[in-house]
């Protein structure tokens, strides 16, 4: 029992791969949804952010655990001007990689 990692693809856009956290305990899902990187799968992505993170996410305030996941991409996948190799994806195709330029805080 633990938090566990699922797979699938989004059904929004051009059905990308895609993956989430979920409880085995509560067989409930939460936190980011997860995308592919460039060369890296969605799956490595979602279970090198649960080593990278500091305590079960399971235990961690949804706000705190979306700013770490901005955290963790920013480190991992550095944005390149231009689009170049290192652009991370935080949401579906199709979607700008501009679109959540700082860690959402919790607050509009």
């Amino acid at each position: 029992m633990g938090c566990r990692i699922i797979v699938g693809t989004d059904e929004y856009g051009d059905g990308a791969p895609a993956a989430v956290f979920y409880c085995s305990t509560t067989a409930w899902a939460f936190g980011p949804v997860m995308y592919e990187q460039p060369g890296v799968s969605a799956l490595k992505v979602a279970q090198m952010f649960l080593t990278w993170l500091p305590d079960d996410p399971r235990a961690t305030d949804l706000n705190k655990l979306e700013s770490l996941y901005y955290r963790f991409l920013t480190e991992t996948f550095p944005r390149t001007p231009a689009g170049g190799a290192g652009v991370n994806r935080i949401g579906p195709p199709g979607i700008s990689t501009d679109a959540c330029p700082r860690p959402f805080t919790g607050r509009l």
